[in-house]
């Protein structure tokens, strides 16, 4: 290492014009430190500032509780907030102990830098939405594992945000079929109001066409029908272009890197029911209880949606009168039909006919044959619709549903097989 000195000379020595060969024999320095020093003229010239390490509030903590609770919420500084205000004393902290998200992160950043990488920030568009005008709609799908399962499996989880006050709802589903959107639909709007508009996704389900080039745009009539005694108008986001509907995108990210991540930390989840219950909870103590800034007050989203609350909807019979779903299903040959995980057994003579099936989102179900004669009616659990598929028959012994049964006299029977069982 060079003397300051010998630097402030080889400096004098170029600036007046000599050579590296000669700079060197008179300093004593290597040709090549001269060559650098030539190349980087303020090369050892500013003294290096060595600063002790910086201490941080949560350094009084429990570092190895802090850093298992760092390493399970994968770096999410609101995750790791969230938790340490809510129980201190966990983490080796007085129980009146306050952090912010911003102090979090410089900590976790200092001292887990592994688990952070530079990113660059998305540009921010201004969305504008008044309150009650808006429902936007979509589906994520992501891995998940359940306590005492082998491996991950794929989960559906149907989300719906009002963006005026960014009121969210989920629901987890067995599938993204046509059933699962327009019974989760109407369960968010049952629970939370019915907005001016619905923004969906280009999903088959609900949108048959939406070609900008020709103008032309057609929903499906089961969305329709859905839609319009409720006095909604459908809307269809631009193909290919998420951006449409950021609110709900953006909320479908929050859960994949903040809900899944967060419900793990202090819970087992063994089966999708307890996953809804999970999300639910998660969606009121957590994310109603993020704070944006509307007409320059802070608010969280549990206050917004109090004000938009009275600009919505709540008709009281859109859970118990209203028929979401209808479809067509066969008997089975000893006379069952599978709905959502249950068997429902009619009348033997009835196998291997086709019968129609009306289902409501607190699980009442009427089965009625071809000449619209009602078979059956009944109930079945609502939390098996997040379980299994429409038609999806028992996943262990046969589960037979009591219900209350509307058996036509035998002659209608007799009658239905005669017209209808070759057919149907």
């Amino acid at each position: 290492m060079l003397a300051p000195f010998q630097v402030c000379e080889i400096a004098r020595l170029i600036a007046e014009g000599f050579s590296n060969r000669q700079i060197s024999r008179v300093t004593g320095a290597s040709r090549a430190s001269v060559a650098r020093y030539r190349k980087a003229p303020d090369r050892g010239m500013n003294a290096e500032v060595r600063r002790r390490p910086k201490d941080y509030k949560l350094d009084a903590g429990d570092q190895s509780a802090l850093a298992n609770l760092v390493s399970n919420a994968r770096g999410n500084c609101s995750i790791v907030c969230n938790h340490i205000k809510a129980d201190p004393k966990k983490y080796g902290l007085p129980e009146d102990f306050d952090i912010n998200q911003r102090s979090v992160r410089r900590y976790a950043v200092a001292r887990f830098p592994e688990l952070f990488a530079d990113t660059v920030p998305e540009p921010v568009t201004a969305f504008h939405c008044q309150p009650g005008q808006q429902l936007q709609i979509d589906f994520i799908h992501c891995k998940f594992r359940f306590d005492g399962a082998d491996s991950e499996e794929t989960i559906y989880i149907f989300e719906a945000v009002y963006p005026w006050s960014r009121k969210a709802y989920v629901r987890v589903c067995p599938d993204m079929t046509q059933a699962s959107w327009l019974l989760s639909i109407a369960d968010c709007l049952a629970n939370l109001g019915i907005p001016r508009q619905i923004l969906c996704d280009n999903d088959k389900g609900l949108v048959l066409e939406n070609n900008r080039r020709k103008k032309t745009l057609r929903f499906h009539p089961a969305f329709e029908w859905l839609c319009k005694p409720l006095g909604i108008s459908p809307l269809a986001a631009r193909p290919a272009r998420p951006q449409t509907k950021g609110r709900v995108e953006r909320f479908g990210g929050y859960i994949k890197i903040n809900g899944l991540i967060d419900i793990r930390i202090d819970r087992l989840i063994h089966n999708r029911q307890e996953l809804q219950e999970a999300l639910s909870l998660w969606v009121k103590d957590v994310a109603d209880k993020r704070v944006f800034k509307v007409e320059d007050e802070p608010r969280t989203v549990a206050e917004l949606y109090e004000k938009e609350k009275p600009l919505l909807k709540f008709p009281a019979l859109l859970k118990t009168a209203f028929d979401i779903i209808t479809w067509t299903t066969q008997v089975t040959k000893s006379g069952g039909v599978n709905i959502y995980g249950i068997r429902v057994q009619l009348d033997a003579r009835m196998a291997e006919m086709y019968v129609y099936v009306s289902l409501r989102t607190n699980g009442e179900y009427l089965i009625s044959a071809g000449n619209s004669k009602t078979v059956k009616q009944g109930q079945i659990p609502p939390e098996n619709m997040h379980q299994f598929k429409r038609d999806e028959a028992p996943s262990a012994a046969p589960i037979i549903l009591a219900a209350e049964t509307v058996v036509p006299p035998a002659q209608e029977i007799a009658d239905l097989v005669e017209l209808f069982g070759e057919h149907l």
